[in-house]
């Protein structure tokens, strides 16, 4: 009986099954590399939107309420302060009781209506309702502060059992470590809107005599002293990722309504929201 010679594989069979090897290897280690690197792009995209959601929704609805007379219908002359109006002071909702004294967080930090190159600041101007009131509809500033409703009620521009006309709030929104901040003439502290917000630009609509409406600078308004005619506001803002997650550095150079921004060159992923806002307190 004859025995069957045996053989292995030979060298270059082993060489070709090596390098097949390494070939899928590198296929599945560059598949899972891509997908990560994908999923964490989409979700730092995600991030990115909802920040610019979180922004856009808080400057909506403070913006849309500039103005507003509360329930009791006072007069705001001037929906905005701006720093020709001087240090401002008022009523404070403290710790279970009501003082007067100066509003120091938008006073000591010049935290006024104008232009400022890349971030914009806007400080809008409200009577608070007395929410106990079954009509109210807007009494809680930017900060949150009024969450005893007692306090709040004593804080309204109630007539009665409120402050009445010297009720008046502001809410001063601006950028600081690339976050949308809000500080409140109630002597809130800072408190943080939405990260990733790294320009703001505002134009402000001003309503002629003949009716039409004119987007400008908040120096120009304040030059031709239009505040009063302002009844919309034109929002703009540049946010970014969470993270550097491109692929290659890049500078770009985005289109903030009239002004143009030149971001670093770096791996942020970069997108410009815009809005529209009309202030329903004032003459359209």
């Amino acid at each position: 009986m004859m025995k069957r010679k045996q053989t292995g594989f030979s060298l270059v069979e082993l060489m070709v099954a090596m390098m097949i090897g390494l070939f899928l290897i590198f296929v599945v280690i560059s598949s899972y590399s891509n997908s990560k690197t994908s999923s964490t792009m989409r979700s730092d995209l995600g991030e990115l939107e909802s920040n610019a959601r979180i922004a856009m929704s808080f400057l909506r609805e403070s913006i849309e309420h500039a103005g507003y007379p509360s329930t009791y219908v006072y007069t705001i002359e001037k929906p905005f302060l701006t720093a020709s109006d001087g240090d401002i002071s008022g009523f404070v909702c403290g710790s279970g009781s009501v003082n007067s004294q100066v509003a120091s967080y938008i006073n000591n930090y010049n935290r006024y209506t104008k232009d400022n190159g890349n971030k914009d600041r806007i400080s809008i101007a409200y009577m608070p309702d007395n929410p106990k009131d079954a009509d109210a509809l807007y009494w809680q500033d930017c900060a949150g502060s009024y969450t005893d409703l007692d306090l709040a009620e004593a804080c309204s521009a109630d007539p009665v059992a409120g402050l009445g006309s010297e009720a008046v709030v502001y809410n001063s929104y601006y950028i600081a470590s690339n976050e949308l901040k809000c500080t409140s003439s109630r002597n809130s502290p800072s408190v943080p809107i939405a990260n990733g917000i790294e320009s703001m630009q505002f134009r402000y609509g001003v309503k002629s005599a003949n009716g039409s409406v004119q987007y400008q600078r908040a120096d120009v308004v304040e030059d031709n002293d239009d505040w009063r005619k302002v009844v919309s506001v034109h929002v703009a803002l540049l946010v970014r990722s969470p993270n550097e997650v491109k692929s290659e550095s890049e500078s770009k150079k985005f289109l903030l309504l009239d002004k143009e921004v030149t971001t670093p060159d770096d791996r942020y992923i970069r997108k410009v929201y815009t809005s529209l806002i009309h202030l329903a307190n004032r003459d359209r």
